[in-house]
């Protein structure tokens, strides 16, 4: 490489690392516009590609959007974003995507395939520009709403899951959720009211009677949360975030053999989510709450 082309080289990846923190932060335009300087300086950088066809996706361009990726899986650098997508586009009718029913449809398509493999942030790519020319209805509110409880906005979480909820046909385990980010706010008593008005119509639900045993537990009134951690397990008895949580309290308490034996029941259910030598001695119960496996277990990372 010539001293000139390094020199662009670099000049593209200060563009291309521009547009990833404009893609973080939600500012497509500007993430567009930094992406194909990069490419303009140097055409070899797959993220790039990659990013501009996210733009293409934005603005309903599935044509572009296809040979975008395609350029980016030529290229190095490239991720999981582009192999998706072209798994599915490959099986998609894009030039017939004309009406804006159709084009809905394969938003959703491409969204559901991103979500289904947990890439959040291009999925809501996808389902943000759904939200931007589709009639409002509770299920949309609701996956932006766990998209962005995912990337950590969650102020853009609860404001998705307060539209969901005040709809018509709004279920109620729809306001779990909206407890769940409250609850991650550090909002302990909002997240209560609700969580205690749903459990007067579903006594039943071990997720409800765990994220109060959280609540109680955040508060430092560990024999009350134990006492609904109990409640949980009772309800289903292999429910392993409440056996977690009430592991976690025994350990709290300085009951180690019993922790032990909770702890390595939960571990046999859900596999190794934790250090089982972390339990330490009844002189050093260590801080639970930051070793806690909170309140929702449906996500995980993007992979992007």
């Amino acid at each position: 490489m010539s001293e000139e082309d390094y020199e662009r080289h670099v000049r593209a990846v200060d563009h291309l690392k521009r547009a990833e923190s404009y893609y973080r932060d939600g500012d497509l335009r500007r993430m567009t516009q930094e992406a194909e300087r990069s490419v303009h300086l140097d055409e070899g950088l797959g993220r790039s590609w990659e990013l501009i066809a996210l733009s293409r996706i934005d603005e309903m361009a599935f044509e572009d959007a296809e040979e975008a990726f395609k350029k980016a899986h030529g290229c190095r650098g490239y991720g999981d974003i582009t192999r998706r997508a072209l798994e599915l586009m490959g099986t998609m009718e894009l030039n017939e995507a004309k009406g804006c029913d159709s084009q809905i449809e394969r938003l959703q398509a491409l969204g559901n395939h991103f979500l289904s493999h947990r890439l959040h942030r291009a999925a809501l790519v996808c389902f943000m520009r759904i939200e931007a020319i589709a009639e409002p209805e509770w299920r949309l509110y609701s996956i932006l709403g766990f998209l962005h409880r995912e990337l950590s906005d969650l102020g853009s979480s609860l404001t998705m899951y307060r539209k969901a909820s005040v709809m018509e046909d709004c279920p109620d385990e729809l306001k779990f959720d909206l407890s769940v980010v409250l609850i991650k706010m550090g909002r302990p008593d909002e997240a209560e009211s609700i969580l205690r008005e749903y459990n007067e119509r579903s006594p039943d639900n071990p997720r409800v009677w765990n994220n109060l045993g959280l609540i109680l537990e955040m508060r430092g009134d560990l024999d009350g949360a134990l006492m609904r951690y109990d409640g949980a397990v009772r309800l289903m008895e292999d429910y392993y975030p409440a056996l977690y949580s009430k592991g976690r309290i025994l350990q709290q308490m300085g009951r180690m053999d019993e922790a032990r034996e909770v702890l390595e029941r939960a571990l046999d259910l859900e596999g190794k989510v934790f250090d089982i030598s972390d339990i330490r001695n009844d002189t050093e119960p260590g801080d639970g709450s930051r070793k806690a496996k909170e309140i929702f277990f449906d996500g995980g990372e993007e992979g992007e």
